[in-house]
């Protein structure tokens, strides 16, 4: 049932891709100040964002907000050394932004399909 439900999931976000090849990993820096780290993919009749994976590589802890600024203590909540976030459902098309809880060299790991 597992590797089923799995085959479904990976035809649906292979299928419904407007993004070429494999999705390549990037990595942006998140200081104290929030950034947008994946700009706006609003569906334009060709393209769509249908996932995306985000991963803290830093020593502090960073949130993340969708369609506005982020603020420290709200939002998804990644911990240092390896948080985590990943969507494949209920995708967000808005921008995704980013703040660290401190320091202003703090690298994450983004892909996005």
């Amino acid at each position: 049932m597992n590797r089923l439900l799995f085959a479904l999931l990976l035809s649906l976000v292979v299928s419904d891709t407007a993004f070429a090849g494999s999705p390549a990993p990037t990595n942006a820096t998140v200081g104290t100040t929030s950034a947008q780290i994946l700009p706006a993919r609003p569906w334009n009749g060709e393209m769509r964002r249908t996932g995306f994976a985000i991963v803290n590589d830093s020593d502090v802890k960073i949130y993340i907000a969708f369609g506005a600024p982020a603020v420290v203590g709200k939002g998804i909540l990644l911990m240092p050394h390896g948080g985590a976030v990943t969507l494949v459902a209920g995708v967000p098309e808005s921008a995704i932004y980013a703040i660290a809880e401190s320091g202003e060299v703090n690298r994450v790991t983004i892909m996005e399909w």
